[in-house]
Order: C-alpha cells, then structure tokens, then sequence
C-alpha cells in the first residue's frame, strides 16, 4: 500500500506511531485496533540512526509508554535508517534488493515492513515510466510473501496542485505505480492551524481493495509526534491493523 502527502504531512511519523502500534499492541491513532503484536521492519531513507532513536523515544515518551511496552518496542521493531547510503532495493540494475529480501526472510516473521520514502527505495524511473513503476511495485509485493506474510506500506508525495482535495490519482509518479497498489491513503494537514508545531492531520483512504473507502481518520501532530486522535469519520467497520 502507499501513504502519500505533502512535504511535513506527517508520514514519517504516522509511520513511527504505526511501527510502535504494532510492536506494542496499542490502538493506531487511539482509534485502529492492533488484532495481535507483531514485528515491524522501518526501514528509512532519509533518517541515521541518531534521528531513528529520538524520533522512536518521543512516540513512547508522547504515549506514555509503560515499561513493559518499551521492551516490546525493542524487541519487535527492526530499524534500519539509511541516510547517506544508497538504497535503491526496487532498482533491477542493483543486487541491494535481493540482499535486503535474504535478511528479512532470516529475521521474519513479519507484521509489517514500512518503506519511507518511496523515492529513496524505487526503482530510478518509477516516477514516469510505467514499466519501471511496475517493476517497483512487483519487487515490494515480493516482501508480502515473506515469513509471515507482512503488509508492505510505502510513503510517497501526491501532486502539489491536488492539496485540496487529493485522490487516488493524485499520487505523483507514472499510471503503474498507483494502480499497481491494493491500498492507497493520503495525508491533509489543516493549514489554518496557525501554529506550525501543532496541526490537525486527516489520513483518507482512496483506494482499497477489500474494505471501504472514503474512511478518514484525524488526528494531532504536534512537533512531528503524532498525538492522540482528536475525532475520526468512519464508513462501515472500524479499521483493524
């Protein structure tokens, strides 16, 4: 699946608070239900491993993470920033990918492999050449059959133009790329806030293939740490992660 937005939507950190989510049993966004603990690989382009470490701390430290729950954390989530490194799994021309599918199968089972940012992980013409945003998405489909079979989430950017009111379509790069996911979800900050430290965020999905769209789920960011969740519109069943 893909989680897109704007530069400082918050991806990286829903995609912290979703890893710690997951690692510690805890309701994503104090309104997904967690169906059971699991291991979660996060897997960076743009954070070293000192950026790992605190932006990790600040969600247990904004949750009030209990001791126990701390310890879940460090035993279930696989961080592997990647800042200053290439790290083009997705790309034919490298054997990086192959390599990375050989150390996640050694360390599975999985709940989750989380992917920020696509552009740092793609192949280098998935942006605008189909066949390339093919092969990208069929490499991380790859990782959905990895002990135990994983969901694969991907951040990316939408169009600048579509801010307003983005949809499945308004995920940048080639046609192949959008359509090739089975789930797609975007992020919309509230830019009358006024206060750029702490904003209100609605995640919609778009695309979904076995549950419905048009969800929206809000909550605060505050300081780049995803705060619990100020009020949510659901359509059908509540979400399950």
């Amino acid at each position: 699946g893909i989680l897109a937005g704007a530069g400082g939507a918050g991806k990286t950190a829903a995609f912290f608070s979703l890893a710690v989510s997951i690692a510690t049993k805890r309701d994503f966004l104090g309104q997904c239900s967690v169906v059971k603990r699991g291991k979660v690989a996060l897997i960076l382009g743009e954070q070293d491993n000192d950026d790992f470490s605190r932006r990790l701390w600040e969600v247990l430290d904004r949750i009030q993470a209990r001791p126990d729950e701390r310890a879940f954390v460090k035993q279930n989530i696989y961080r592997l920033p990647c800042a200053g490194s290439s790290a083009r799994v997705a790309d034919p021309a490298s054997d990086a990918g192959e390599r990375l599918l050989k150390r996640l199968e050694a360390d599975g089972p999985w709940a989750a492999i989380l992917f920020d940012p696509l552009s740092r992980f793609g192949g280098p013409e998935m942006e605008t050449d189909n066949r390339a945003a093919t092969e990208t998405i069929e490499f991380f489909e790859r990782m959905t059959k990895l002990p135990g079979k994983p969901t694969v989430l991907l951040s990316h950017h939408f169009r600048k133009g579509d801010r307003s009111n983005p949809r499945s379509d308004s995920i940048r790069g080639a046609s192949a790329l959008k359509d090739g996911a089975r789930w797609a979800a975007v992020l919309m900050h509230d830019d009358d806030d006024g206060d750029v430290n702490e904003r209100t965020v609605t995640l919609r999905v778009v695309k979904a293939n076995r549950v419905a769209t048009g969800v929206e789920l809000k909550f605060k960011l505050i300081k780049g740490v995803v705060a619990p969740a100020v009020s949510s519109e659901r359509k059908g069943r509540p979400y399950e992660v």
